[in-house]
């Protein structure tokens, strides 16, 4: 590729020599013979000189003059005579040798081409010649016939050596003219293959000449040394500085329509295609400053002080010490009569009734509806996909993402392994420093010693020769087969090409140690050593695309040229891919990375990837192939660090599949946790229902509720098996997260209501005339409608929850619906039918569990609980106090005032390595990944044309996409996306596209040596014939063509040749063909006009195509979802661009895929998801309640205020312990809003259904009644559970699980026990209630 590019700068320069700068001579004419310093033939013919002549330019001959006209134009004066100093001979290998560079530089920069070639043709052929150019070498030898004239068997004086003497500022506007020209198929600039180890990024004017000139880049055939000036003036030996006319890349060049595009010269640029990142407009409306300080903090400070003012007011002036509720109290046993309430309570009361009567019954036929609903669960699938399961099949990523498999192909599989360097002196692991070829101080990282980079190189060997066994059916029989590696390793230049996709910094010497330990003589002494390994490193990291013909350091001598820095596989290998560790911490990407720093080597293992939908067999086949290989290579980099690792190594490892599987071992290895967690719930359960006088075993066993709480607790299991049994036959898969968090809830909200339903009863007193199936008839009529209300409330809210997009979130919403409606009917059903047994048992005095042996009569007397004393003598007195309540109210005020000035600041996200648990290798994996890995993910722009609007044989449609060709739309789809790379901070796009379009119509034009086309065709066919076979072939195209700058393919030659292009590998005389590059970017369909026709290519067009360029690097939650925010919102700017004047039914469009995306979208719109999840939970809850309370507007708005409070302060727990907000936190927080329930509805209902004579009295035996009831229930219950969640192995138990549910029940406890009765005192419903209580 690069031999082209550069032989026709050495080929060509054909000099006589001079003695003195006179006027009008030469310094060379005609080429006589070979160099003998490299051999008879001059080193295959490269080293050729050129004859010693000091004459005056020849008169030039026709034949001459018409090369002249071709190849320097600026020479030639049309009626002005010609005089040259080079003849035929030497234009005609002009002419050859500018055949690839013609192609590669004037298609998309004319104006550079054209000032190109006038250093070498006025060095070549300038009448003017011994002015500017001095002969330094002389030497004899024997001649040859050079086509033209024959020196065979003439001893003749040719000239080995010269010096060109030239301006600074020519050299620097030469440069600058063409430095900007790109090279689509690696995202950089031309300078990436023409300024030798140098590279784009570190070529200069003098480094660029210097490399043209130099005899050790292994093209040149003889030295030119550069002389520059500052000007135009003489030099000290009589020289000339020459200094011709640069035409600014905008500017067009004679004989050309236009100059040179934006992309390829900035200076042409109007700025239309450039972004406008306003960072006013990214800035959050909580983002602004008030007298220097936060200014939503300041409002909210003024808020709470003038409320706090206003409230004290209120308290003192408005506010009497005694709230009546009722001006005359209701005697008798109704005070109020609704509708609803009393329907609920006389259904409820019946019920119980019925259930004490006939308690077998009700349990026989509840249980077993229970179990038959569980059985379901033997078609329960359970979905571990992190795509399924947190992106809705209908998100545009989602839909996107499968575009793009479908259409192109699944994104790589990668393994990744991360090879950190330990410092060790004693093992001379350790920082160096050395001085490179040109003087220049380094220091070198520890990890460049050979000891340790050879280690590396064993492992990777190890790795490639990993094998795994795998069955295939052959016939009718099935055969074990042993692969390895490269049975399922992607490799990009196959089939010429077969070596696996591995991307290692031993990609430079090949993976050969023995090119490590080689040393090499330099050009100059002046070095004073010999060039080593570093030397090589250095001039790689420079031009990873450096190949062996252009490496000047590194000669291996087999006439091959130097080591190059290219990997088997055949690509280059850029150094960001490869090394981590050498951005200094807290910076972007550095403008000139020193990666001698480097701490760490990268090695990607690229492996194919397959569609996991498809149900094609190879699909099938080849994605079992790659994850049995992985999990083979995880085994061994796990054996590998145990048993063989050396102690100045340390390495990070993963496999495509081994986020999925650590999360299953996640779940499965928390297990215990979880399960101890519940037994401490279930064991508290058991133990506080009861009801314990004296303490004695006796007495113990008669009021203990141990079998009651157990069937309680058994009845929350049972419920949750029963919904996993309804959703898993009705094909609704499961998620791991409903076995982690739906017991969790159903126990949160079931026990609650079972604490107030047998609490309720053992502090019921029996009236004279009730039977005991009417007590608790009585009982359950008057608890249950509360249970019903919170359990309805809840169950509704999920069910609404279910529309939300997201998948585990809907699962998780519909399972706990069904649970906790479940949950309700078994508990008043089988657990009043068991309640009323339990009682029964009790009233005779008989032992729980060993229920055949009685005890004595006075054993069985119940006394008052503990908490229920404590609530009734000290808590609800001390709380509802004079100076108590406002003091409350303020202090609460004032947690909301504090939470809202923070909640909008709960950052979003979930960093992937909380995702792992603390002993899992991926985890180690993700910490190393933020540290060393220095390139971010390719990103995709996506054209979908699948309904074909859009002509691409079209120049016009062409110009839509295209980058540098002539005529390409400042802002086509590569134009922007080009321009938007130049603000990589604010726009997350750090590359130029990788444009096909460009390479297609580059290569198609493109003649390599001896005149032969990229693409040609047998003769009197249409069959393609390749670059390698020279006879017997006809370019594709007419002759005319490749001479016409604007020419592009018409639709017929566009559909015959676009498939030889991407099968077709990129190769030294091709270098831009596009199978390495494109092959999978380009989506053909046939034409239905192709025949089959075995003299004829198929014909095709242009469906779905796409570009890929990279992004910055990503480290943090917040860098993936702006990058993909940044990417929409480029491709929505194209996709106006490309649509502009298109009608509804031509209009197309152009999407960004990247494989993260995916993942990150959610957070785009995670406000919006969760305060819609969180809005549909708080209007659910509030209709149910307002409904079921009778339509009681004040009850329900209060316990909608409560619960809003509740969520509020619980946003500040997640922000002051850095909880972000993601999917599992949203599902946390519709969880909150259903527990919360729990906590404000039952005193709320209690202080709306019975009558005191004021609302402090009302609110003290509400929460006397029902406050013990709950916090024993719920907040008690859950206590001890969650701390053990503390202890769990994996983060995202201990954030959001441990952090969360701790905040959800104290926070809930808090707001409901000593809030909302203080705020029920104030503003509770003025008649208080339906129903006259006995005196407690």
């Amino acid at each position: 590729m690069h031999r082209l590019l550069l032989m026709f700068c050495f080929s060509t320069l054909q000099f006589v020599s001079q003695v003195t700068a006179e006027d009008g001579q030469c310094i060379w004419y005609d080429t006589c013979g070979w160099d003998q310093d490299y051999g008879p033939d001059g080193g295959n013919e490269v080293h050729f000189l050129n004859c010693h002549y000091t004459g005056p330019a020849k008169p030039a001959s026709d034949e001459q003059v018409e090369l002249i006209k071709e190849l320097c134009p600026h020479m030639y004066t049309e009626g002005e005579d010609l005089n040259l100093c080079c003849s035929i001979r030497q234009l005609k290998d002009l002419q050859l040798n500018f055949g690839t560079p013609k192609t590669l530089i004037e298609e998309l920069c004319p104006t550079c081409w054209y000032n190109f070639r006038k250093n070498f043709c006025d060095m070549t052929c300038s009448d003017q010649q011994n002015k500017f150019v001095r002969t330094d070498h002389i030497v004899e030898g024997p001649g040859f016939d050079n086509g033209y004239e024959n020196y065979t068997g003439q001893n003749v004086q040719m000239v080995k050596d010269v010096t060109y003497f030239v301006t600074e500022q020519f050299a620097s506007d030469l440069f600058d003219s063409c430095k900007d020209v790109q090279f689509p198929a690696v995202s950089d600039t031309i300078m990436y293959m023409l300024c030798g180890s140098w590279g784009s990024e570190y070529c200069t004017p003098r480094r660029w000449f210097d490399f043209l000139g130099s005899v050790d880049n292994g093209y040149a055939p003889f030295t030119i040394n550069y002389e520059f000036d500052t000007d135009d003036d003489i030099s000290i030996t009589d020289f000339e500085y020459h200094s011709p006319e640069v035409i600014s890349c905008q500017d067009t060049a004679p004989g050309y329509s236009t100059g040179c595009g934006c992309a390829n010269c900035p200076a042409a640029c109007s700025g239309s295609g450039v972004p406008e990142f306003n960072r006013e407009d990214d800035k959050p409306f909580y983002d602004f400053k008030l007298g220097g300080l936060d200014g939503l903090s300041v409002i909210m400070g003024l808020v709470f002080s003038v409320g706090s003012v206003l409230f004290i007011g209120f308290s003192i002036v408005c506010v009497p010490s005694v709230i009546p509720v009722t001006t005359k109290p209701k005697i008798g046993p109704k005070a109020r009569t609704n509708l609803v309430n009393d329907a609920i309570e006389k259904f409820f009361t019946w019920w119980g009734k019925f259930a004490a009567r006939h308690p077998v019954l009700v349990l026989v036929i509840s249980l077993t509806i229970a179990f038959g609903l569980c059985c379901g669960v033997v078609k329960l699938k359970i979905t571990t996909d992190p795509i399924e399961l947190w992106a809705s099949p209908t998100s545009r990523s989602r839909v996107e993402k499968d575009f793009f498999d479908t259409e192109f192909r699944p994104f790589y599989r990668t393994s990744l392994v991360i090879i950190k360097a330990n410092e060790n002196p004693s093992a001379g692991i350790e920082k160096f420093n050395f001085t490179d070829a040109y003087g220049k101080e380094y220091e070198f990282g520890a990890m460049f010693n050979k000891k340790f980079l050879k280690e590396a190189l064993k492992l990777q060997q190890k790795i490639e020769n990993i094998t795994f066994q795998y069955e295939e059916t052959e016939g009718n029989e099935t055969v074990e087969h042993t692969y390895d590696l490269t049975r399922i390793c992607n490799s990009p230049l196959s089939p010429l090409n077969t070596n696996c996709n591995i991307n290692n910094a031993w990609a430079y010497w090949h993976d050969d140690e023995s090119l490590l330990d080689k040393e090499f003589k330099p050009s100059s002494d002046s070095v004073g050593r010999n060039l080593t390994y570093l030397d090589h490193f250095l001039d790689c990291v420079k031009n990873p695309s450096m190949v062996s013909q252009q490496d000047t350091h590194t000669d291996l001598g087999d006439g091959n040229g130097g080591i190059g820095c290219l990997a088997k596989w055949g690509g280059p290998v850029n150094p960001y891919y490869v090394l981590g560790g050498f951005i200094p911490e807290g910076t972007t990407f550095p403008e000139s990375p020193d990666y001698a720093k480097s701490q760490a080597i990268v090695m990607q293992i690229i492996i194919n990837n397959f569609d996991p939908h498809s149900e094609k067999e190879e699909d099938v086949k080849g994605l079992e192939r790659a994850m049995a290989w992985e999990e083979k290579f995880v085994e061994f980099m796990k054996d590998w660090v145990e048993n063989e690792m050396p102690e100045y190594i340390d390495v990070a490892f993963t496999s495509e599949r081994s986020v999925e599987d650590e999360l299953d071992r996640e779940t499965y290895g928390d297990v215990a946790t979880i399960a101890v967690s519940y037994i401490i719930m279930f064991i508290y359960i058991t133990l506080s229902l009861g009801q314990y006088g004296k303490f004695s075993l006796s007495g113990f066993m008669i009021e203990s509720k141990i079998t009651l709480g157990l069937f309680g607790v058994m009845i929350v299991l049972l419920s949750v098996f029963a919904s996993i049994g309804i959703f898993a036959v009705a094909g609704v898969p499961a998620t791991l997260i409903i076995f982690e968090i739906i017991p969790f809830l159903v126990l949160a909200v079931g026990v609650d209501n079972i604490f107030i339903l047998v609490q309720t009863y053992q502090r019921d007193k029996k009236r004279p005339t009730e039977t005991d199936e009417e007590q608790v008839g009585r009982v359950v009529g008057e608890v249950a409608p509360s249970m019903l209300l919170s359990s309805l409330t809840e169950s509704t809210c999920f069910f609404l929850g279910a529309l939300s997009g997201m998948p585990a979130v809907r699962a998780f919403a519909m399972y706990a619906g069904m649970a906790l409606l479940i949950d309700f009917l078994m508990q008043v059903t089988s657990f009043v039918a068991l309640m009323s047994l339990d009682m029964a048992r009790q009233r005779n005095n008989k032992f729980d569990i060993l229920c055949c042996i009685r005890g004595s009569k006075k054993d069985s007397e119940p006394v008052e609980g503990v908490l229920y004393r404590v609530f009734k003598h000290l808590y609800a007195p001390a709380l509802l106090s004079k100076w108590v309540r406002p003091a409350i109210m303020i202090l609460f005020f004032g947690a909301a005032c504090s939470s809202i000035a923070v909640v909008p600041r709960i950052g979003i996200g979930l960093d992937q390595e909380l995702s792992m648990p603390e002993d899992s290798f991926v985890l180690k994996f993700f910490v190393y990944m933020k540290e060393y890995l220095s390139v971010g993910p390719p990103v995709y722009f996506v054209l979908n044309n699948t309904a074909g609007h859009l002509d691409l044989t079209d120049p016009s449609v062409q110009n839509l996409l295209c980058l540098g060709l002539g005529g390409c739309q400042e802002n086509s789809l590569a134009g922007q996306v080009n321009s938007w790379r130049l603000q990589p901070n604010q726009s997350y796009i750090a590359t130029a596209p990788m444009n096909w379009l460009d390479d297609y119509v580059t290569w198609v034009k493109t003649e390599s040596d001896n005149n032969l086309q990229c693409c040609r065709y047998y003769n009197n066919t249409k069959m393609f014939c390749p670059p390698e076979i020279e006879d017997g072939c006809v370019g594709c195209l007419d002759d005319s063509a490749y001479d016409n700058h604007d020419f592009r393919p018409d639709s017929e030659e566009f559909s015959e040749t676009i498939s030889l292009f991407l099968e077709q590998n990129p190769g030294e005389f091709c270098p831009k063909a596009g199978h390495g590059a494109f092959a999978d970017a380009v989506k053909l369909t046939q034409l239905e006009s192709a025949t089959a026709n075995l003299n004829e290519s198929l014909k095709y067009n242009v469906a779905s195509s796409n570009m890929m360029a990279f992004h910055t690097i990503l480290r943090t939650s917040e860098d993936y979802y702006t990058a993909l925010k940044r990417a929409r919102e480029l491709t929505d700017s194209i996709t106006e661009m490309i649509n502009a004047n298109r009608t509804e039914e031509e209009k197309v469009n152009v999407f960004p895929y990247s494989i993260f995306y995916v993942f990150y979208e959610q957070y785009l719109t995670m406000w919006k998801d969760t305060l819609i999840s969180v809005g549909i939970s708080l209007v659910t809850i509030f209709v149910v309640t307002f409904l079921l309370m009778g339509f009681d507007l004040r009850s329900a708005t209060i316990i909608l205020f409560v619960i809003i409070l509740i969520l509020i302060n619980l946003g500040a727990l997640m922000y002051w312990w850095n909880i972000t907000l993601n999917a599992v936190s949203l599902v946390n927080l519709v969880m909150a809003v259903g527990i919360s329930v729990e906590f404000c509805s039952h005193i709320t209902r209690y202080f709306a259904t019975h009558s005191h004579q004021d609302r402090i009295e009302n609110a003290r035996n509400s929460v006397i009644k029902m406050g013990s009831s709950v916090l024993s229930g719920i907040t008690l219950t859950k206590f001890g559970g969650i701390l053990v969640l503390a202890f769990a192995k994996s983060k995202i138990f201990t954030v959001f699980y441990f952090r969360m549910y701790l905040g959800i029940v104290l926070i809930g406890a808090a707001h409901g026990l000593i809030f909302l009765p203080v705020l029920l005192s104030y503003i509770g419903p003025k008649r208080g209630g339906q129903q006259v209580v006995e005196p407690m």
